[in-house]
């Protein structure tokens, strides 16, 4: 009997009570228990927006009063971005430009000097070059503009997580909710343009084996999908495909019986 085999898992064939191609659960067809598991490969598209349901919001102040716009999610580029937070503006009544210099690429908010203005922090404000962690405020002076301390960073996620409540428990896994019971699995850097596809393959598969104290039965398992910020991702119906390597009885027992 053969000490591994391989489960070949693609989110298209995911159970119907799933959620996304993002948030799945997913019936191998038979029952296998293993005692480890490692990461043979992932195919993941690149296709969760960069201004997402997470981070489209942008919160300042003009004139002593708060304001908030909210931006349509999708992708973006820095100039469509810009257009669209100045239209946004102008709509509660705030005429605001924004510039980048060509020399920093740090972003310029220039406001009608009225009064004393600031950034509050969002995710959105992050990805713009205001990543600090505190509000960024003038408390003493009227000020018409703010530059940003940073360049703006629109790659979007820098990095997915793939994660499981089936596969994490019991292993040597990274718990990212204990209430959840949600463990990363694997990193997968996001080195791909928007819209291309993310063909992972690990260096070394036995780097991040995962040893189940007990054999773990994986005919049932669920798959999600995190961005850099812990969120699930939206793929928009592009579908993944992940393959595992499954050890029947641990490489350590099958040593020690030789």
């Amino acid at each position: 009997m053969a000490n591994s085999t391989l489960a070949i898992i693609n989110s298209k064939n995911r159970l119907s009570e799933s959620i996304s191609s993002s948030n799945f659960s997913y019936n191998i067809g038979t029952a296998i228990e293993i005692q480890e598991l490692a990461l043979k490969s992932v195919s993941l598209p690149n296709t969760a927006y960069n201004i997402n349901k997470y981070n489209n919001f942008f919160n300042f102040n003009v004139g002593g009063v708060d304001k908030t716009i909210i931006i349509p999610v999708g992708q973006y580029n820095l100039a469509d971005l810009i257009a669209k937070m100045i239209t946004l503006m102008l709509s509660q009544g705030v005429v605001a430009t924004i510039t980048q210099n060509p020399q920093t690429y740090k972003l310029t908010f220039n406001f009608p000097a009225v009064s004393v203005i600031y950034v509050a922090p969002t995710l959105l404000s992050y990805y713009l070059g205001f990543n600090i962690p505190n509000i960024i405020s003038y408390p003493t002076i009227p000020i018409a503009s703010i530059i940003a301390p940073n360049v703006p960073i629109l790659q979007g996620t820098m990095n997915y997580y793939i994660a499981s409540r089936t596969l994490g428990q019991g292993v040597n896994a990274l718990l990212f909710n204990a209430v959840r019971n949600l463990s990363i699995i694997a990193v997968i850097p996001n080195n791909v343009p928007f819209g291309s596809i993310i063909q992972y393959v690990p260096s070394d598969i036995l780097l991040d084996l995962k040893l189940y104290a007990s054999k773990q039965n994986i005919q049932q398992i669920d798959i999600v999908i995190l961005d850099t910020n812990f969120n699930i991702v939206d793929l928009n119906g592009s579908d993944v495909e992940l393959t595992f390597k499954c050890y029947l009885k641990s490489r350590v027992e099958e040593w020690s019986n030789k």
